[in-house]
């Protein structure tokens, strides 16, 4: 859902009873975490947005199609690299996902969390486009294999991890 920090920061003032996806006071903190995550997810972007039109209904492709490639300049059928161009963007997305990696390994390896065993906006932010990936190419995508074995496997158990909190009360 876009938007969903303002929402999720609405709630826990609703319910401070409730646990908290910003412990300790680090919503400041995980706000900068989410807009550096966002900043450096660019590298991916080629590789997924041809997918994302695969999945739309017409009128939504029609819309889709003529806003995503004037603003990029070029047909979507000639977003994804290809040749040593591809293995070179490619080599970028991973650099993104090696610096998350990066911030995660600081958290002692005490869990599958950016704060261990505590579950914070920031997971729900990286698990989300993470597990939005899977579900756009489909868990047997060479792309996706690939993501969910990088870093002993991170990704894959991140989303996991999250998996409780999947079921809607």
């Amino acid at each position: 859902m876009a938007d969903s920090q303002p929402i999720v920061e609405y709630l826990e003032k609703t319910y401070p009873e409730a646990p908290t996806l910003f412990p300790r006071n680090t919503l400041g903190l995980q706000t900068a975490f989410e807009q550096a995550y966002i900043q450096n997810s660019d590298a991916i972007r080629p590789f997924f947005i041809p997918s994302v039109w695969e999945r739309l209904n017409p009128p939504s492709q029609e819309y889709f199609r003529r806003t995503r490639e004037a603003r990029v300049g070029k047909k979507l059928e000639d977003w994804v690299p290809q040749g040593e161009d591809r293995e070179r963007q490619w080599a970028l997305a991973k650099n993104h996902f090696d610096q998350v990696e990066a911030w995660y390994s600081k958290n002692g390896g005490t869990g599958p969390f950016l704060m261990g065993e505590t579950v914070t906006w920031a997971d729900l932010v990286v698990a989300g486009s993470t597990l939005w990936l899977k579900i756009i190419w489909g868990e047997n995508h060479p792309y996706w294999k690939e993501i969910e074995a990088w870093h002993g496997g991170r990704w894959k158990n991140l989303i996991d991890a999250l998996e409780i909190y999947s079921v809607v009360v």
